[in-house]
């Protein structure tokens, strides 16, 4: 597991904070992680995610795929 550390903007105030999680962390986890940093809860947060993936991101991976597409 690799750890990433990548900067939040909190757009309401215009501060920045860095958050640090593993690169096979859940979305949930991560959403709990940027809510805790801005001081806001998860479920009240919108997030813009700006990244590149290989063609074969997904179909390389099923776990990748659902936790997107699929509520448990």
């Amino acid at each position: 597991m690799e750890e990433e550390t990548f900067p939040v903007v909190n757009k309401s105030t215009g501060t920045t904070v860095n958050i640090t999680c593993f690169n096979d962390d859940t979305i949930d986890t991560v959403r709990y992680r940027i809510g805790d940093a801005v001081n806001i809860h998860p479920d009240r947060l919108r997030i813009y995610v700006k990244v590149q993936l290989d063609r074969d991101y997904y179909s390389k991976d099923s776990r990748r795929y659902f936790p997107i597409w699929c509520s448990y």
